[in-house]
């Protein structure tokens, strides 16, 4: 089932980070560059080019999202020979990234934004998609549907979900 994640990333600029048990973690936007390239001009970021790379990253997030609900779908759990079934938690907002370790690096995302992320991934449903406020107000002609309010860690967040 990876292996059908991997072989998605560079369709949609998404950059894997680490598997962790059976959940899969990546991130558009963090280390690819492809939207946020800093030049000496570069957009401050509360600007209208700034929001437009954050639409474009989460565009990117929610298409990667989807064709890994349909390539799960391709996929036959062993024994039962029925498909995998996946949930798939979506967030956006900052977070603090880096190469942890002195003998075994890691590269690493951390920050209340992470939390979010993975809060929506715990509480989703199976093939849909379960993603905050924040990202359904960049991807917002996506047939999103209200779910609940959760409340993680650090704060309450409102999220929705995207049949697939």
């Amino acid at each position: 089932l990876f292996e059908v994640f991997d072989g998605l990333c560079d369709d949609f600029n998404v950059y894997k980070v680490e598997t962790v048990g059976d959940c899969y973690v990546a991130t558009v936007g963090v280390v690819t560059g492809e939207q946020h390239f800093m030049a000496v001009d570069a957009p401050t970021p509360n600007s209208p080019q700034s929001l437009l790379d954050s639409m474009a990253n989460a565009k990117d997030l929610v298409s990667f999202a989807k064709a890994m609900v349909w390539g799960s779908r391709q996929v036959k759990k062993p024994v039962l020979d029925t498909p995998a079934l996946l949930r798939v938690g979506l967030h956006t907002g900052s977070c603090i990234s880096g190469i942890i370790g002195t003998r075994n690096f890691k590269f690493s995302l951390l920050g209340d934004d992470v939390t979010i992320a993975a809060a929506m991934e715990k509480t989703g449903v199976p093939d849909c998609i379960h993603a905050s406020e924040d990202v359904v107000k960049l991807v917002p002609e996506e047939r999103w549907e209200k779910c609940k309010v959760h409340e993680a860690a650090v704060q309450s967040v409102r999220s929705f979900l995207l049949s697939v």
